[in-house]
């Protein structure tokens, strides 16, 4: 069966596979981080300029996506019409574009390693905002890890230099473009859990794959840049800045790829062997995406900032184990529903009837009243019923994940 584009029977754990999904993955996150402090951090040309427009950026990294979603919303034979309200569509876009831009912005005050450890902290803001939008209820270990991260995040940031090296030449005014940094980072945290959490909430309103929401978003996304380019008056600036140094246009491209890439692996890794996996890989990238940045890009690390960093990937490491350990056990019950939700949804596009049965497992049967031999309830299998919690954790968390 077809759940919006994704076969609702998990792919066999077979270590190629996972060799695929865990090497393809962190390549194209480090490839995402690493082209994208290049693109904001890197003067072009004998002029040494600077690239300004961060909104370009954005539209062009969307557009992409736009193309991407659509090809597969068309491959899998699912409709190209929007399924929820066009305002809930607006909504996430303008928050996912405005949690990009600071993110961007960011990088012109305060370095990559300082902008990737305070992304770790977007749990808090997740966290907020799902207890406000969807009720929902969070364990201590949770709070404790929110907790870790923030305090391993502060140490680095005051044991060590967290500025951008273009603003490290008037050693005055460091402290000022520190506080711009940073309060940019807290916009992108916010504007970021707020996107993760209303994404969460239109797909469990509304009947849709994450290739339809993904396509109207990333749609929605760039009318929205391309008309914040044109009242910044940005628009003329910024394909000037291109035509003058063309090779931006290879490292838009390049970060584009990466970007659209590891959403799709994303949605593979999580479908297929779980949130853990994907979890993993994130804290190892975002490990490699420090080392790799202090490499290239010649940051420097006192202890207390390595101190620092190594607490925060030890609390997203407890944490991702921890949560698996809970989805284990916890989470059969929301996969039931999420595979039944997807059953109801294809047997009305066939217009067909669903019925629940009445086993404790919530079994599902398709019966069309024009075939009585379809009257019987159909059994999944022992070993279907066994991987169903990775397809329900897949819809609710890949968006949460994406790159920005």
């Amino acid at each position: 069966m077809n759940c919006g584009g994704l076969d609702c029977e998990s792919s066999t754990r077979n270590p190629t596979k996972v060799i695929f999904c865990f090497g393809g993955l962190l390549t194209a996150l480090i490839c995402y981080g690493v082209f994208q402090e290049r693109i904001m951090t890197t003067p072009y040309g004998a002029e040494k300029e600077m690239f300004q427009a961060t909104l370009l950026l954005v539209c062009y990294n969307r557009l992409s996506t736009v193309l991407v979603s659509a090809s597969f919303v068309v491959f899998f034979g699912e409709s190209l019409k929007p399924v929820g309200p066009l305002r809930n569509y607006a909504a996430v876009s303008f928050a996912n574009i405005a949690a990009t831009a600071c993110q961007f912005e960011a990088l012109k005050y305060v370095s990559f390693l300082v902008q990737t450890l305070v992304k770790t902290g977007k749990l808090f803001p997740v966290m907020i905002w799902g207890t406000i939008m969807l009720k929902k209820k969070y364990k201590f270990r949770d709070y404790a890890a929110a907790v870790a991260i923030l305090l391993g995040v502060t140490i680095f940031l005051l044991t060590g230099e967290v500025t951008a090296r273009s603003q490290r030449i008037v050693p005055t005014l460091r402290y000022g473009y520190a506080s711009t940094g940073a309060l940019l980072l807290i916009l992108h945290l916010g504007f970021d859990g707020f996107a993760s959490t209303f994404q969460d909430k239109l797909f469990h309103s509304h009947q849709m794959s994450s290739f339809q929401q993904s396509l109207h978003v990333t749609l929605w996304s760039s009318l929205l840049s391309f008309l914040g380019l044109l009242l910044k008056g940005e628009l003329l600036p910024a394909v000037s800045f291109v035509l003058r140094h063309p090779d931006i246009l290879v490292d838009m491209t390049l970060l584009s790829i990466a970007a659209t890439s590891s959403q799709m692996l994303i949605s593979y890794t999580i479908k297929s062997y779980g949130a853990i996996l994907f979890a993993t890989v994130q804290t190892t990238r975002q490990f490699l995406s420090i080392l790799i940045s202090c490499i290239l890009f010649k940051h420097a690390v006192t202890i207390g900032q390595a101190f620092g960093t190594a607490l925060v990937f030890a609390a997203l490491m407890y944490r991702a184990y921890k949560h698996e350990g809970r989805t284990s056990k916890d989470g059969f019950k929301d996969s039931e529903a999420q595979i039944d939700k997807c059953r109801e949804d294809e047997a009305r596009r066939e217009g067909k009837a669903y019925e629940e049965g009445d086993t404790g497992t919530s079994k599902a049967s398709l019966k069309n009243p024009a075939s009585p031999q379809s009257d019987a309830p159909r059994d999944l299998g022992p070993s279907t019923l066994g991987k169903r919690r990775r397809i329900g954790m897949f819809c609710t968390c890949v968006h949460d994940l994406c790159p920005r």
